[in-house]
């Protein structure tokens, strides 16, 4: 309450002032009130200081009765009560009532509870309470010192060159400068830039991105799972050691190199990346591959060898790869002065009786002025190093009206009759000496015809189809030569040319129209494919009809997809390519025909799914009949 003063009036008993009973009531209530503050006289209130000495660091106003402390290190002050307290040394307190929102400096406080506390020093915490979500720059496991950089406000931490090993590195963005070394799982959530060389020796997972910059190399000797982009500013090298696309295991999307080469798989099998010097985007495989039985790019300095079979050929005068000209990729086969070939040894795929193309690029250096086969140019030829039996040839040779002026394209077959026969009108060498012109002579499976297609246009001498061939006979004792025909006999056919991009199939790929005045195919201005599908594409058995010619060297004259075999005397076995699934799902007719034994010949005929064999004897003592022709028609039910 406030304080009660007495009311004395203004002049003595002038009746305006207390009465003495109310005068005594105040002067009683205001000794209640000092009494209850300060005690009852026996027992004083808390706090109220009874004694005060004067010493070392404290002053005591005489006069007003001020207390004033000016010492420091003080130990231990309890239960002070005051508006304001001013302390110049340190306080230690064990606890403190109030918001705390006047406190500065503190250097360790415990248990302190308010929304904000700013710290310009350092606070060193055993835990604390909260989701943390507020806080920044918290970084664990990591000490900076040498090479090692951490940010107290982002938490970033920059690691130099010559780090030996640092574990349990987790950051949202890790910038390596130099050189790093992670023995263990890496687990990164942001990006990751690297300009230098890092090596990660387990798992690796990235959430973001990882950018190689410079000249760098990463190794990672485990699996990497990338969640973001890959950005290589510098090379991807594969190092797969597999030599084969057989025995070779893989995953749908994997890529490996394989023998060399790039291959994806599809999760059925291997498909190569198709790498070509030209600006095509794609090479699209070749479908009939396997129908492939010579392929030759001459890009390779050096190198001759059949890309289709890897097959090594001999190498006559002295053969090169230049580099111009060049029709198509870095180089071309150079074949000079009529001394130069490739001979390779037989394979059973080298077979011409059925259908077939030969086809390439050509540049004349010159052209012969021989008019026949013995003295002329051979591309391509079949033949034996003794005679020429069996022995067939493509070619050029002297025109007959002026040898030195012209020329003609020429198939020869020395079980042909006439042995050659000219395949284009007399050309004009001129047009054709130091020019590419894209050559392909295709022989149809129907009737054996002959094309000859000059830079995809149709020479006018086999577009009625009258130039046929169904006589020529695989010999195991020919080979397969580029340049060249030549024989004991003297026979010496060799070229004086360039050769590019060379494919030899037993397919017939270009079908007549008919004209020799429109273009039955465009030549192909880029690399014909090197590879292709591995799966062979099956043909339906079909009718079959033709003759066996017949003696101990039997041939096929006739429809396509069959070979004729001489087991012995008098019995014969055609060979189906494509078999049947039933013997009884086809019939046969058969006749001897042009025979010299006027006696009854007896033919029988047993089936089976993938060949059909036939007994010739003469009725009258059952001999064997050898000499003649066996016509024979196969139809499918």
């Amino acid at each position: 309450m406030a304080k009660l003063g007495i009311n004395t009036g203004t002049t003595p008993n002038d009746d305006t002032g207390d009465s003495l009973l109310d005068g005594a009531v105040k002067v009683n209530s205001n000794f209640d009130e000092i009494y209850t503050l300060l005690g009852d006289g026996t027992t004083l209130s808390v706090g109220v200081v009874t004694a005060i000495t004067a010493g070392t660091g404290i002053n005591v106003s005489s006069a007003s009765g001020d207390v004033t402390i000016t010492n420091t290190g003080i130990a231990q002050t309890a239960n002070i009560k005051a508006d304001t307290v001013n302390v110049t040394g340190v306080v230690t307190a064990t606890s403190f009532s109030g918001d705390g929102s006047g406190l500065t400096g503190l250097g360790g406080t415990a248990n302190i509870k308010y929304d904000t506390v700013n710290v310009t020093g350092v606070i060193t915490a055993s835990s604390y309470q909260g989701s943390g979500v507020d806080l920044t720059g918290i970084v664990t496991s990591i000490t900076a010192g040498t090479n090692i950089t951490v940010s107290g406000s982002t938490g970033n931490v920059t690691i130099n060159a010559g780090v030996a090993d640092t574990s349990n590195v987790r950051t949202n963005t890790l910038t390596v400068s130099g050189v790093s070394t992670f023995s263990s799982d890496v687990s990164i959530g942001g990006t990751v830039s690297v300009d230098g060389v890092s090596t990660f020796g387990s798992d690796v997972s990235i959430g973001g991105s990882i950018t190689v910059t410079g000249l760098s190399t990463s190794t990672f000797s485990s699996d990497v799972s990338i969640g973001g982009t890959v950005l290589v500013d510098g090379a991807i090298n594969l190092t797969g050691i597999n030599t084969s696309v057989t025995g070779t295991a893989g995953t749908v999307g994997e890529i490996k190199k394989i023998g060399g080469a790039p291959f994806y798989y599809d999760g059925t099998t291997w498909r190569e990346f198709y790498l070509i010097d030209a600006v095509q985007v794609t090479n699209t495989p070749d479908t009939d591959w396997d129908n492939t039985i010579m392929r030759m790019t001459f890009d390779d300095s050096g190198d001759f060898d059949d890309i289709r079979f890897g097959a090594t050929p001999t190498l006559i005068g002295s053969p090169t790869n230049v580099t111009a000209p060049v029709k198509i990729g870095t180089r071309s086969l150079r074949l000079s002065d009529n001394s130069d070939a490739l001979k390779f040894p037989y394979r059973s795929e080298y077979d011409f009786t059925g259908e077939w193309t030969m086809e390439f690029w050509i540049n004349f250096d010159s052209i012969t002025n021989g008019t026949s086969y013995s003295n002329s140019n051979s591309f391509i030829a079949a033949a034996r190093d003794s005679s020429t039996v069996n022995s067939i040839s493509f070619g050029a040779r002297g025109a007959d009206s002026s040898s030195t002026l012209k020329f003609n394209f020429y198939w020869w077959n020395q079980r042909r009759s006439p042995n050659y026969i000219d395949l284009s009108e007399e050309l004009t060498k001129s047009d054709y000496i130091g020019q590419w012109h894209h050559i392909a002579l295709a022989k149809q499976p129907l009737d054996g015809s002959l094309h000859l297609y000059i830079d995809g246009v149709e020479s006018g001498i086999t577009t009625t189809s009258s130039v046929t061939d169904n006589s020529i006979y695989q010999d195991s004792d020919n080979t397969l030569n580029i340049g060249s025909f030549e024989s004991g006999y003297g026979i010496l056919s060799r070229l004086d040319a360039s050769i590019d991009d060379l494919r030899i199939s037993t397919v017939a790929r270009y079908t007549s129209i008919g004209s020799s005045t429109s273009t039955t195919f465009s030549p192909p201005t880029t690399q014909l494919p090197i590879t292709g599908s591995t799966t062979t594409v099956v043909i339906p058995p079909t009718d079959k009809r033709g003759e066996i010619v017949l003696g101990s060297s039997p041939t096929w004259v006739g429809t396509s997809g069959v070979t004729v075999t001489r087991p012995s005397g008098g019995n014969y076995r055609l060979t189906f390519t494509t078999p049947f699934t039933n013997a009884d799902d086809y019939f046969v007719f058969a006749n001897v025909m042009e025979t010299t034994n006027s006696d009854p010949v007896g033919v029988g005929i047993a089936r089976s799914t993938d060949h059909v064999d036939f007994n010739l004897e003469k009725q009258s003592d059952n001999s064997a009949i050898d000499i003649g022709n066996l016509s024979v028609q196969i139809i499918r039910y």
